[in-house]
Order: structure tokens, then C-alpha cells, then sequence
């Protein structure tokens, strides 16, 4: 069961078998468009990712939760 674990502004990202997202201990729902092969999450609705890095770092910078 691979963990990647990162930080951005001082917010700890954790995602497990690249598909479930924690930050700050917080777990994040996702969705995976099976079609386009990109991920969302309701905290920025209509916006996918290539991959769950990215989305956990934007969730960090443009959601009200983690600011």
C-alpha cells in the first residue's frame, strides 16, 4: 500500500494507493472520470486533474476549508 506524503503551505497531503486523499489528517472525497482519466472533488467542483498531487495542492490554495 504505497503513501505518498507531501506538504504545501505548511498543509500535510497524504494520499494512499493514489486513490484516497487526506489533508491535514481530513479525507477528501474524489471522483475518478474513468472516462478522461482525471480526477474532481466537490471543493472545486468542475475542475479535473491529471493526478491527486495537483488536486490536493489546488484544494489547498483556492478552497475556503483549508485557508
Amino acid at each position: 500500500m504505497p503513501v505518498i506524503t507531501e506538504t504545501h503551505q505548511n498543509k500535510t497531503i497524504n494520499i494512499v494507493d493514489n486513490k484516497q486523499l487526506s489533508i491535514e489528517g481530513k479525507p477528501i472525497p474524489l471522483i475518478f472520470d474513468h472516462d478522461t482519466g482525471k480526477w474532481s472533488c466537490h471543493l472545486l467542483p468542475y475542475t479535473q486533474y491529471n493526478d491527486l498531487v495537483t488536486l490536493a495542492k489546488q484544494v489547498i490554495d483556492d478552497s475556503e476549508e483549508f485557508n
